[in-house]
């Protein structure tokens, strides 16, 4: 407010409207609201609220489009709106009135719109908020969106071989769907049973689990997991969809145990670490099976022998295996 608001009118020569008027420019100038009082008490726009004005601007002078596809009885309300008709965007021309309402007998509508080219579609592919829509692409998981494969891209989790067991574990289970799990060149070992996994009633857990993962990709060129125990499964991939293993190799022990003489086992198991040679993996893997008790052979006490016939005991059938092997393959 002036301080002597007098109101005279336009013209006047009193000094103190002289001096209203320093008084008011000096806050339209300077002053941070965006309007003050003029000496005749009408609002006017200050430097500052002209500067908030443009920016504004700037901000909604690009392209506005109409969601609604090409009809009759759309309204536009601005001559920055845009309306796709006939994979072309078109805007109201500058002779037509605002508002105007489409009749839909086709464009341009006898001359109240012209096409604006590409300038819509470019402005929207650099939109963040509506670009990646625009936008369609081919995944391995089918047809989607750029926004939608960006969401799921190559998330790339890289496991090396400084990694603990537990610290691979908890990349296994934590990556999500569509993701890429990168075994980085290098000996990983020696790997052991992961007691701790769920859902193994059986004692027969892995060394490693992947469980209920969509479009996963394991990949280890160059990467070898390993694991000291004989019969032990590294790693099991359980209820998964479109999953891939690409490039990984696995090393076990790489010697087979002897025969046990009683049994004719190659290793005698405990409850919690079993092992059975019978032909029971299915249903009893990763060394889940206690044949710590067994004391009859696995022949029914009738041991084949090198040289034909049978024993109570183990006696030479390690030969005899050898000897079937040799004749199989080599004929001798």
């Amino acid at each position: 407010m002036a301080t002597y608001n007098t109101q005279n009118p336009l013209g006047s020569a009193d000094p103190r409207d002289l001096y209203d008027n320093a008084e008011n420019a000096d806050r339209l100038i300077n002053g941070a609201d965006n309007s003050y009082p003029d000496r005749l008490g009408n609002a006017r726009l200050s430097w500052a609220g002209i500067e908030d004005r443009f920016q504004e601007f700037l901000l909604t002078s690009g392209y506005q489009i109409i969601e609604d596809p090409y009809a009759a009885g759309i309204e536009v309300t601005a001559r920055n709106q845009v309306i796709l008709a006939d994979g072309e965007y078109w805007r109201l021309s500058a002779s037509a009135a605002l508002p105007y309402t489409t009749t839909g007998a086709g464009m341009p509508e006898g001359g109240s719109f012209v096409s604006v080219g590409d300038a819509a579609l470019r402005q929207a592919l650099i939109d963040p908020a509506q670009g990646g829509e625009l936008v369609r692409v081919t995944t391995l998981t089918g047809g989607q969106s750029l926004a939608e494969a960006l969401d799921g891209r190559m998330l790339v989790i890289n496991i090396t071989p400084s990694f603990t067991q537990t610290e691979i574990a908890a990349a296994l289970s934590d990556a999500p769907d569509g993701s890429t799990i990168v075994f980085r060149p290098g000996l990983y070992g020696a790997l052991v049973k992961d007691t701790t996994l769920t859902g193994f009633p059986d004692n027969d857990q892995p060394c490693l689990l992947l469980r209920g993962k969509t479009g996963v990709t394991i990949y280890g060129a160059g990467a070898v997991l390993s694991t000291d125990v004989h019969g032990q499964g590294i790693l099991e991939l359980q209820q998964c969809t479109d999953c891939l293993v690409e490039g990984l190799t696995t090393l076990g022990p790489a010697n087979f145990p002897q025969l046990d003489g009683t049994t004719g086992r190659g290793e005698k198991g405990t409850a919690t670490d079993g092992y059975d040679t019978r032909s029971f993996w299915n249903t009893h893997k990763n060394n889940s099976f206690d044949t710590s008790a067994n004391t009859g052979g696995g022949f029914g006490g009738a041991f084949p022998q090198y040289g034909g016939g049978t024993a109570s005991t183990v006696g030479g059938m390690e030969f005899w295996f050898y000897r079937q092997y040799c004749i199989r393959h080599y004929g001798i």
